[in-house]
């Protein structure tokens, strides 16, 4: 009787049949992760690569705009109208924030935001308050700055997490609400920032 138990035993391991399709049901999930990651990291490269471009062009555009009668800027629409190319440059590949808080007015298009003193509005870190776009124009050189947030389409997808968060701000702050749904300890996505300085051609 123990014989033939240890039979049946050693004719059980040693049949092969199916082990294909074992197999491929255990790797199947790996690799599908393993591809899908690829496709976000791609991903998010070309979307930091858009935003760089975007930064630049904006950039490049207000440095050859005209100077304000004092000679020191540049008149405020060519700030919206830089807005508005970095904005169609990036569609919906990222979310842009706005920073206003309470008892703050924004400061033109340059995305910084002013007190009750007419003095530029900071944080409780002493940080001044500005949305994801914020320009700085002299007489002499632009800076743009984009902070921005890329969302990981693949977690999304895979469904871990589906609407379940809302972007918005608090004091100037950039946060990310969890609405009903517990906080993941994982990231959706991914905060993006590009910095671009541009001298004066005119």
């Amino acid at each position: 009787m123990g014989r033939k138990t240890l039979d049946r035993i050693r004719k059980f391991f040693g049949d092969s049949q199916g082990a294909i399709t074992v197999e491929f049901v255990v790797t199947l999930p790996v690799l599908l992760a393993a591809l899908g990651f690829a496709e976000q990291y791609g991903q998010a490269m070309q979307t930091r690569n858009s935003l760089d471009v975007a930064a630049r062009d904006a950039a490049r555009f207000i440095s050859r705009a005209p100077l304000d009668p004092t000679g020191t800027t540049v008149p405020d629409e060519f700030l919206c109208k830089a807005r508005g190319i970095i904005e169609t440059r990036m569609g919906d590949s990222i979310s842009l924030f706005d920073g206003a808080a309470d008892g703050t007015e924004p400061l033109g298009c340059t995305g910084y935001h002013t007190n009750a003193g007419g003095e530029i509005a900071t944080n409780e870190n002493g940080q001044p308050i500005v949305d994801s776009i914020s320009i700085v124009s002299t007489a002499t050189s632009t800076q743009i700055t984009i902070k921005a947030y890329a969302e990981f389409a693949f977690v999304k997808f895979i469904g871990m997490r589906d609407n379940d968060a809302e972007f918005t701000t608090e004091n100037g702050v950039a946060v990310y609400n969890y609405t009903e749904l517990e906080q993941r300890s994982f990231a959706e996505g991914i905060f993006m920032t590009a910095t671009e300085n541009w001298p004066r051609t005119q």
